[in-house]
């Protein structure tokens, strides 16, 4: 009776350790990734943004559109590249030191702090979270924020990241932003090239 009780004791254990430290377990993963692709999506603004990250080993393409104006950063050997593709032009930052190592530095910021775990309803369905404190590498279009008032928390759905919503204080007031994500562990070659018909901007 009593190895029975242990078993479950340590079933229960383990379940509740394999449900924590999801962020943490995501940074490892993409630590050790050859390459991936993360990107979020604003929901809960006037403003139309999203962004997606591509890494492939140490080169990276930073791809934003804001309300349709679509740009990328495109890093390939620690060169830098700005792209307008309405213009369809780029401009060679000429070797200056960028980093685009967003992902994992803003989760780096988490790895040895305390968080707080809970469950919330987004969109009509109810999902896992770890949220936490003086993170900003996240935050998207909240500014002139309170930088001891800032909290950023990560949904899943499983071990699937689905969520970010930061939360800040402006001017007084607890205002936020919830950010739909995505992860896969794959990228496309082609994001890493400068497509042929583009021309280099002059200045």
């Amino acid at each position: 009776l009593i190895m029975v009780v242990l078993c479950v004791i340590a079933g229960v254990l383990i379940a509740n350790f394999n449900n924590n430290d999801r962020v943490i377990r995501m940074y490892n993963n993409l630590s050790n990734a050859d390459r991936f692709t993360f990107s979020m999506e604003e929901v809960n603004s006037d403003i139309k943004y999203k962004m997606k990250i591509s890494q492939r080993g140490k080169d990276v393409d930073i791809d934003m559109d804001s309300d349709g104006d679509r740009t990328s950063t495109l890093i390939l050997n620690d060169h830098a590249y700005y792209i307008s593709h309405s213009e369809k032009q780029y401009y060679d930052y000429n070797g200056e030191n960028i980093d685009g190592d967003i992902i994992l530095s803003g989760l780096k910021e988490a790895v040895g702090k305390e968080y707080i775990s809970g469950k919330e309803y987004i969109e009509g369905k109810e999902y896992y979270y770890e949220e936490y404190s003086n993170i900003t590498s996240f935050l998207i279009l909240l500014d002139d924020y309170d930088e001891e008032v800032v909290k950023t928390r990560f949904y899943f759905d499983g071990d699937d990241i689905v969520y970010i919503k930061n939360i800040a204080k402006i001017n007084g007031k607890i205002d936020d932003e919830i950010l739909k994500t995505n992860l896969k562990y794959e990228a496309n070659d082609s994001l890493f090239e400068i497509p042929e018909d583009y021309s280099e901007m002059e200045f």
